[in-house]
């Protein structure tokens, strides 16, 4: 059973954890949304199934936002109590500093599970649903975008036809560089990496050839449209999709989740310690230490990214090194301030 201030310290705790993750939550999925809708509203893209997608976007977002979440919050956490006295009045009722940062650690390590569902659970759920978002778009956005009776601009094809039907597209004419193709219809569909606009019954015509006619029954021509500039990001990707790709990105993205929640907990205790670098005086560390640590954690990261550029180390090895140097500081600040941190 937990004491009562040991459930004090855990509800203000988590308390902060949560105001700060709902604060950096809100900032990247409004960072999302008008990035997202700058580009694709005017493109038939309604706000709803923008906002739809930011939601579904959130747990990929939240590889970064926990760890930094968790640091926030026992800084705040430990800072309020210096301030207030709160850490005098715990020694006096004799509980040692040792005991306090236990329940930092049971905090943190709660909250790194929080972090490892996130990525192995929450993440991969999100990308089977911002997948169906996204097929639902391609079916029904590309219709409503593509006008008949004039000239329609897809990237490097221009697509006119005169009405739509039952089958789709009816008396379609595309230009294409230098290729003119004509079809009695066409209807789009879902490939791999595009919507493609499937034609039916129809000629093409090469210019560079001057009266070359070339009849088909089927033809496939790949479209760009609003849908395929909104494709999974690798942060979006599961870890199953990236283990299906190739390259050092993927390998990346792999471990880099798996560093971020070793790194809460670093960063939960971390960020106690650092917080109450005060001491009794109430001086707690500011927002600008919190921003300053994970600065520091990410231009580690970027000296082992380019570190794998020049070949110096493996893909697998470079999200470990951050954490990897926070662990060494974590030991070293208790080390060298346990006398006087808490």
């Amino acid at each position: 059973m937990l004491s009562t201030w040991q459930r004090y310290l855990l509800r203000e705790c988590f308390f902060y954890f949560f105001a700060a993750l709902a604060s950096l939550s809100l900032i990247m999925a409004s960072n999302s949304l008008i990035r997202m809708g700058s580009s694709t509203l005017e493109k038939g893209i309604s706000l709803m199934s923008l906002a739809q997608l930011t939601l579904l976007s959130l747990p990929s977002t939240a590889f970064i936002t926990i760890p930094v979440s968790a640091l926030i919050a026992a800084m705040a956490l430990s800072s309020a109590l210096n301030r207030s006295n709160e850490m005098v009045i715990l020694y006096s009722a004799g509980i040692s500093p040792f005991g306090i940062m236990k329940v930092i650690l049971f905090a943190s390590t709660v909250i790194t599970g929080i972090a490892i569902a996130n990525s192995f659970v929450l993440a991969p759920l999100a990308s089977k649903q911002i997948q169906h978002v996204y097929a639902d778009m391609a079916e029904n956005v590309s219709y409503r975008v593509i006008l008949p009776g004039v000239f329609n601009k897809l990237g490097d094809t221009t697509l006119f036809y005169y009405h739509l039907g039952r089958e789709g597209f009816h008396d379609v004419m595309v230009a294409q560089g230098d290729l003119v193709l004509s079809a009695r219809s066409g209807s789009l569909v879902q490939g791999d990496e595009s919507m493609v606009l499937l034609l039916r019954d129809g000629t093409i015509v090469d210019a560079r050839q001057g009266q070359s006619f070339t009849r088909f029954a089927v033809h496939e021509i790949p479209l760009e449209t609003a849908v395929d500039s909104l494709r999974l990001s690798y942060s979006m990707m599961s870890v199953e999709q990236l283990r299906q790709l190739k390259g050092s990105k993927a390998i990346l993205e792999i471990h880099k989740r798996y560093a971020l929640s070793v790194s809460t907990l670093l960063f939960g205790v971390l960020g106690f310690m650092l917080g109450a670098r005060g001491g009794r005086s109430g001086k707690g560390a500011s927002v600008l230490t919190s921003l300053m640590v994970v600065l520091a954690f990410y231009l580690i990261r970027a000296i082992g990214v380019h570190s794998m550029d020049a070949g110096l180390i493996a893909p697998q090895q470079v999200e470990w090194i951050g954490p990897g140097v926070m662990a060494a500081v974590t030991v070293f600040v208790y080390f060298r301030f346990r006398r006087n941190i808490l």
